[in-house]
């Protein structure tokens, strides 16, 4: 069976939310069932920990701007061990431009 449930907690109020919109602020819930062991709580909160970190985390930030292309990324996808950012990508050349 489940060893704990994980929830990522939304902001309850608007304190919490200009946190979360601002900072890399991220709040958790974790729930054990009953049994786990002092180490199998160790390993749910580290593997808490690394999904933070893998998912919501980014050294290079949400917003890249280079190769006169900005890069934004909306999200990352998780297939087959690897992370697959989904971006938009504005700008580029001057192909239809208005000169």
């Amino acid at each position: 069976g489940d060893l704990a449930l994980i929830k990522h907690l939304t902001p309850k109020d608007c304190g919490q939310a200009c946190a979360e919109a601002c900072t890399d602020t991220d709040r958790f819930s974790v729930s054990f069932s009953g049994g786990v062991s002092p180490e199998e709580k160790a390993q749910i909160l580290a593997a808490t920990l690394l999904t933070d970190y893998m998912f919501f985390e980014q050294d290079n930030g949400m917003c890249q701007f280079r190769d006169q292309k900005l890069y934004i990324t909306c999200f990352e996808c998780y297939c087959y061990g690897c992370l697959c950012p989904c971006n938009i990508v504005c700008g580029g050349g001057n192909e239809g431009g208005g000169e």
